[in-house]
């Protein structure tokens, strides 16, 4: 998950101007300067200072925009070699910044080629800067020109409303099923099915993402844990070959798990990981996702990255709901469904955004779109919690959460977080019904946020809290499918 608070690890005054850049503290050293939490005046105020640094001297801090960039060499960041970053603008707690680098040059027509190609292939360039970020540290991609407005998606579907007229927006469907919980209620045939969610199966699954237990051989095919194979993920970042691995051990669980549901491995941008796309080839012209992103990130410069929380513990809500849905054979929902796993999201939301964008490409009827993104973390002390977006999301589908909470899970507390930001964003901004369902009613507490120890068997790590917000989940899947008080619920026991 990334995040809009600065908390910056350490303070440093940076290099005179002109300087280059030699080493990860004076990088950590340039983003203290753009984003110090306690510099209180806009950046154009030229009194404006830092923290004091280690010779207790406060430090003026630049002004924007800036007068002149920064370079990096490479001496000990060669992969940020030639890079130059430059403030545009600067607000407290956060900064605008362009990074640029030259493009190669080319002295005979022969080379043109394989330098063009070589840029088409080319990692982005946040994505390189991404891997060097302090933990509280919030990276955005912005485009290089403005991008078309758009408004809320229009529905393929029409829905009557009380006067007879036609409700052909994005979140009619929506509003349809809150309209029907207003009249009848909880349904005991949805309490029955999302009762099925196994917290067992879900602890056993949150480990192997996080190499507390080793990578099973055949997920799913036979109730073993540990199947001979030692292997164990140490990281699942976009960039690593153990993602990869989950990517495909994650696929081969939904499969496995019945039900009739196809997953593809997509690959969405050369050198990440890919998005893990699975669906229920359920028919009719609507399209439901529950989503959560399986791409993690560790401590500042370690390559062990858990992600236990952030966001181990979403992708076990979404393979619970798989595992549940699958093991009913000939019984499972008639609407299109997709379980969407992300790899990119700690880059800057970039698998759901390139999924998002195919999805308005092809004019996809996407009724609800719900991301679950770090559930598994409480305060030791506080009680079982649900947080929902208090900004980027669709009120009306927050509003359908909030309501399934309070009817399917009652011991959760619900509130608001200003906590930013997850993959749901990228649908919200093309206009698909969309939110995200987080962990707390407030900021983000857990201590091994975007930390290498962030593991399942800790103190504060909620498996229970987890399942809760997973029946929430659930539940809002299927009141949109139209199961919920049509067939037997013993049918589901």
């Amino acid at each position: 998950m990334l995040n809009t608070t600065f908390r910056p690890s350490a303070h440093a005054a940076g290099p005179a101007p002109g300087r280059r850049w030699t080493g990860d503290e004076e990088f950590v050293a340039f983003l203290n300067r753009l984003t110090s939490s306690q510099h209180t005046q806009d950046v154009d105020d030229a009194n404006a200072f830092l923290p004091l640094n280690s010779d207790n001297v406060q430090t003026p801090i630049i002004s924007s925009p800036s007068p002149f960039p920064y370079e990096f060499d490479d001496s000990s960041l060669p992969s940020l070699k030639g890079i130059k970053a430059q403030i545009l603008f600067r607000k407290p707690g956060a900064a605008l910044i362009a990074l640029s680098r030259p493009r190669p040059t080319t002295s005979t027509n022969d080379d043109e080629h394989e330098s063009k190609n070589a840029i088409n292939i080319d990692i982005p360039l946040g994505a390189i800067v991404s891997s060097y970020l302090p933990r509280f540290y919030k990276l955005i991609s912005l485009p290089s020109s403005p991008l078309p407005p758009h408004p809320l998606h229009l529905s393929s579907s029409s829905r009557t409303q009380e006067d007879g007229r036609e409700d052909a927006t994005a979140t009619s469907a929506v509003r349809a099923v809150l309209k029907s919980l207003a009249v009848k209620g909880t349904s005991p045939k949805i309490s029955c099915i999302i009762a099925n969610l196994s917290l067992a199966q879900m602890i056993e699954d949150v480990q192997v993402l996080t190499g507390e237990t080793p990578l099973p051989q055949s997920p799913g095919k036979d109730d073993a844990t540990v199947t001979g194979n030692e292997e164990r993920l140490r990281t699942r970042h976009s960039f690593s070959s153990d993602a990869l691995k989950a990517a495909a051990w994650i696929r081969d669980v939904v499969e496995a798990s019945g039900g009739g549901v196809d997953c593809e491995v997509r690959q969405f941008l050369e050198g990440f990981a890919p998005n893990v796309i699975c669906e229920n080839g359920g028919g009719g012209n609507q399209t439901i996702i529950l989503s959560a992103h399986y791409d993690s990130r560790g401590s500042y410069g370690s390559t062990r990255a858990p992600g236990g929380d952030d966001d181990g513990s979403g992708v076990v809500g979404v393979l619970g709901i798989a595992r549940v849905l699958g093991g009913r054979e000939g019984k499972g929902v008639g609407t299109h469904v997709e379980l969407v796993f992300f790899a990119g999201e700690e880059q800057g939301l970039l698998g759901s955004r390139s999924y998002a964008q195919s999805l308005r490409l092809e004019n996809v009827n996407v009724t609800l779109m719900i991301q679950a993104d770090m559930l598994g973390y409480h305060v030791p002390g506080e009680e079982m919690q649900l947080g929902l977006p208090d900004r980027i999301a669709t009120p009306e589908v927050t509003q359908l959460v909030v309501k399934l909470a309070e009817m399917y899970s009652p011991e959760l507390s619900v509130g608001f977080t200003p906590a930013c930001c997850s993959d749901h964003q990228s649908f919200y901004q093309l206009g698909f019904p969309s939110t995200q369902v987080f962990e707390r009613a407030g900021p983000i507490a857990d201590p091994m946020y975007h930390h290498s120890g962030d593991v399942s068997q800790r103190l504060g790590y909620d498996m229970v809290q987890v399942r809760a917000i997973g029946k929430v989940q659930f539940a809002a899947l299927l009141h949109m499918t139209g199961i919920d008080f049509d067939d037997a619920s013993e049918d589901w026991e």
